[in-house]
């Protein structure tokens, strides 16, 4: 199986475990919607895009291992896995979507690639186990891309990234400190 239509496995409450085919090219949108049971999923490396809300309120999904040759994380993929600790990005992903991992409240592993140049708005808002945050390659960071990490104390933006759109780091009420990089050319208001 190559590919796979929409909404596969849309609210399948008692899936656990599931293994995909290793020739699968993408997960398709609202595949695991609502699989509030699932703990665990294998995706294969031949997987080059994620589908929007395609995780979307998997709440036990804990750990999720994203294969290198992903190149996009659609919006809301991974929006409300509640018990999602640990996410590993590869080297090779270039666009995390709006609300992507937004209310994965846990979530405190997470390291944004240097190939990852867009990073939509709401992406990782209210992942309030995140302490730490490193961006480089990203050119701009959305709104409330990273909104009441209330966790959050350090962050530092490297060179690469033009513009802090508003409110991206609005409510993140344990900043520490902020390193900014000179090749930012706008904050927008309240971004901080």
């Amino acid at each position: 199986v190559k590919t796979l239509g929409l909404s596969i496995f849309y609210m399948c409450y008692n899936l656990k475990q599931v293994t995909i085919n290793a020739s699968l090219a993408q997960i398709p949108a609202n595949m695991f919607f609502d699989c509030s049971a699932l703990e665990s999923v294998n995706i294969p490396s031949t997987v080059t895009v994620i589908g929007s809300s395609a995780f979307r309120n998997c709440s036990l999904l804990a750990e999720i291992i994203i294969p290198e040759g992903v190149i996009e994380i659609g919006y809301s993929a991974f929006e409300y896995c509640y018990e999602l600790v640990s996410a590993v990005l590869p080297e090779t992903v270039t666009t995390i979507g709006n609300n992507a991992f937004r209310d994965c409240k846990k979530l405190d592993n997470i390291r944004i690639p240097d190939s990852v140049t867009f990073i939509g708005y709401y992406a990782f808002r209210k992942c309030s186990g995140i302490t730490k945050l490193s961006l480089g390659k990203v050119e701009t960071i959305e709104a409330y891309a990273f909104g009441n990490c209330t966790s959050l104390t350090e962050v530092v933006i490297h060179n690469g990234i033009t513009k802090i759109d508003t409110y991206a780091f609005d409510g993140c009420s344990n900043l520490l400190s902020v390193t900014v990089g000179a090749s930012v050319t706008t904050i927008g208001s309240k971004a901080f």
